[in-house]
């Protein structure tokens, strides 16, 4: 688990021409749980509005989060995550994707 955005591809189940993500993602600790996923094209942005306001999921639980979610990617089929703490455990399942085609 992260807390700096890091990269994960999705490449291996979504063809390149996939734009949106269906995705399930999961954060769990022992206290305060919060996951956050963004398209890579909408840079380092921060724990804010600003965060919210650039289309990003975030969720937050007491131990467990999880959540269904659509989020952007380009050809690379790159999205970011990142954590509130290195002790979560982090999924992240690709459910379905919508090609542009």
């Amino acid at each position: 688990s992260v807390t700096t955005f890091g990269d994960v591809s999705c490449a291996a189940v979504a063809p390149a021409t996939a734009r949106t993500l269906l995705l399930n993602g999961q954060a769990t600790d022992n206290d305060i749980a919060t996951m956050m996923v963004k398209n890579k094209d909408h840079g380092n942005v921060t724990w804010s509005a600003t965060f919210l306001a650039a289309q990003v999921v975030s969720f937050v639980a007491n131990g467990d989060a999880a959540a269904c979610f659509l989020v952007g990617c380009d050809s690379s089929q790159i999205v970011q995550y990142r954590t509130n703490g290195t002790t979560n455990d982090a999924t992240l399942c690709v459910l379905g994707y919508k090609d542009i085609r």
